[in-house]
């Protein structure tokens, strides 16, 4: 629901400031909204607030997904060489499929090291404030990322757009040749 939102948003902050740092605020955002769902109070300790807070992270969580997942994709356009693009931005789309694996083995073998009672109690907590794990190693390995070079070069010749979201599609090739065709029947 809101990804579209963040993609949006998160897009339009990396066309103005960057990749690399945009890529850092979603991954902490992301991350630190699954790692809160893990100290939400019960329901029984703050009643309704339990399930809106949860309500609130997981809009946050969609939020940075949808900045995060398109701003990898530029990213990762942007660093590929021009004719491989598409095998290496195609790679991308396994991602979030190996994540829920991932995640889901974290689960099960979670669950299965205690008893329901326990799982259901407190249990269910533990992936998500295991993910602070993940969070750290990611945190580091951003922090060494290189800036993408297009953006770099763009950045260097002033040529960064400072409202990209007032892109103008007529300036894309489609978009010329749709203009011709419309000066013709005008």
């Amino acid at each position: 629901m809101v990804r579209p939102f963040g993609a949006l948003f998160f897009g339009r902050l990396g066309d103005m400031i960057g990749r690399k740092y945009t890529f850092m605020v979603t991954l902490l955002l992301m991350g630190g909204s699954t790692f809160a769902i893990g100290l939400v109070p019960t329901y029984d300790t703050i009643g309704f607030l339990a399930p809106l807070i949860v309500l609130t992270l997981r809009l946050l969580q969609g939020l940075a997904i949808g900045g995060e997942f398109g701003g990898a994709i530029t990213f990762v356009a942007e660093h590929a060489p021009v004719r491989q693009r598409g095998f290496w931005t195609g790679l991308l789309q396994a991602t979030p499929t190996l994540g829920y694996i991932l995640s889901l083995g974290v689960i099960l073998l979670t669950k299965n090291s205690m008893q329901t009672a326990d799982w259901e109690a407190w249990g269910w907590r533990i992936p998500f404030l295991v993910s602070a794990f993940m969070v750290g190693v990611s945190v580091y390995i951003r922090k060494n990322m290189a800036e993408s070079p297009l953006f770099a070069q763009a950045k260097r010749e002033g040529k960064t757009s400072a409202n990209p979201l007032k892109f103008i599609p007529m300036e894309q090739p489609a978009g010329r040749a749709k203009k011709k065709l419309s000066k013709r029947v005008n």
